[in-house]
C-alpha cells in the first residue's frame, strides 16, 4: 500500500468506527475504503453493483485480513434505493461514525433522465444526494456523539457561474455543465450545513460535522459508460498527466479519520492549480457561498414535488 505512513502519521486508529463510503468498489471511494480499513474502521461499501463491490471487497481484504466490509446495495438515482439502504443499516448499526458521499456519475448522454424533467446526472450527483441527506440526518445525529458527514466535490465547480435551481434544471447544458454544476449545488449543500443554516429539512444536525473535498484530476474509471475507444485513450492521457486515485483518496481518508479536523473544513491538492497532491486545508471560496440559502430553500421544494409525482 502506497501512503502507509501518511495515513499512519494522520489518521487515529479507527478500530470500532463505523464508516459508509457511497460509490465504493472502484476509484476514489475504492482507495478511501482500503486506507480506512487498513487503520481498523468497519467499513460498509454502498454501492450499485454488488457483484464489483464484492470483489473490491476481497481486494481490501486480501491486503488486510483483519478488515470488517459490508456490502448494501445503493442507488442515488433511486429513492426507493435510498429510502432501503438507510433502512439496511439502521438493522445493522445502531450508529454510524462517519458518512462519506462520493457516489456520482458522469453521464454519456446529455439528455438521459433520472425521472421526467430531471437530467441523470444532476439528479443522481445532487438531487438523490439531497435526499440521502434529508432522510439519513435524524439518524445521524446521536445525542452528545459526534458524527462527521464528507462531502467529494470536483475541480470543475469553479468553472461554473452562480445559477438558480430552475437554471440548471431547465438550460441545455452540455454533459461538462451538467457534471460541474452537480458539484457546485453539492458545495452550496455543505455550505449550508457546515454554517447551521435553519433550513426545514435538516433541522437535527446538533452532533454532526461537515467536510467537503475535492480530488483534483484523477485517473479514474468515472468515463467508463463512454465509448470504449474514448473511455482507453481518456484513462491514458490521465494517467500521464494526473495523479492516481490512492493519492487522491487521501483528502478523503484524512476528513474521515484525522484527529484535528473541524467542522467546516475544505480540503484540496495541494499541487498546481489544485490539480494533483497530497491535502492541503483551503479556505472555501466565497463565491460559492453566495444565494446558498435560497438555492437550498428552492432544492428542498423540488424534491417534494418529485415525491409526489412518484
Amino acid at each position: 500500500m502506497r501512503f502507509k505512513q501518511y495515513i499512519n502519521e494522520n489518521i487515529g486508529d479507527l478500530t470500532g468506527q463505523v464508516i459508509v463510503i457511497t460509490g465504493a468498489n472502484s476509484g476514489i471511494g475504492f482507495e478511501a475504503s482500503r486506507f480506512l480499513a487498513y487503520r481498523g474502521a468497519t467499513i460498509v461499501m454502498a454501492c450499485r453493483n454488488l457483484e464489483k463491490a464484492k470483489i473490491s471487497a476481497e481486494k481490501i481484504i486480501e491486503e488486510n485480513s483483519g478488515a470488517i466490509i459490508h456490502l448494501l446495495p445503493y442507488d442515488q438515482s433511486s429513492f426507493a434505493s435510498i429510502d432501503n439502504f438507510i433502512e439496511l443499516l439502521k438493522q445493522k448499526f445502531t450508529r454510524i461514525n462517519v458518512l462519506i458521499c462520493n457516489a456520482g456519475i458522469y453521464s454519456p448522454s446529455r439528455h438521459a433522465e433520472m425521472l421526467p424533467g430531471l437530467k441523470l446526472t444532476i439528479g443522481t450527483n445532487f438531487i438523490g444526494l439531497y435526499y440521502l441527506m434529508r432522510q439519513i440526518t435524524p439518524y445521524l445525529d446521536v445525542k452528545g456523539v459526534p458524527t462527521r458527514v464528507v462531502f467529494v466535490s470536483s475541480l470543475s465547480a469553479y468553472h461554473q457561474p452562480i445559477r438558480s435551481l430552475n437554471y440548471i434544471l431547465t438550460h441545455n447544458n452540455s454533459l461538462f455543465q451538467q457534471y460541474a454544476n452537480s458539484k457546485l449545488a453539492i458545495n452550496r449543500l455543505f455550505h449550508v450545513l457546515a454554517a447551521g443554516m435553519n433550513l426545514h429539512d435538516f433541522q437535527d444536525r446538533k452532533n454532526i460535522s461537515f467536510y467537503l473535498m475535492h480530488p483534483g484530476v484523477t485517473s479514474t474509471n468515472i468515463i467508463h459508460n463512454f465509448p470504449k475507444w474514448f473511455a482507453d485513450l481518456g484513462r491514458f492521457v490521465l494517467r500521464i498527466f494526473v495523479h492516481h486515485a490512492d493519492k487522491a483518496a487521501l483528502g478523503i481518508a484524512l476528513l474521515a479519520g484525522a484527529p484535528h479536523v473541524f467542522n467546516g473544513s475544505y480540503y484540496v491538492p495541494r499541487g498546481f492549480c489544485e490539480i494533483s497532491g497530497k491535502p492541503i486545508k483551503k479556505t472555501f471560496p466565497k463565491r460559492m457561498i453566495k444565494g446558498s440559502g435560497q438555492f437550498l430553500y428552492d432544492v428542498g421544494k423540488f424534491v417534494k414535488q418529485l415525491e409526489k409525482g412518484q
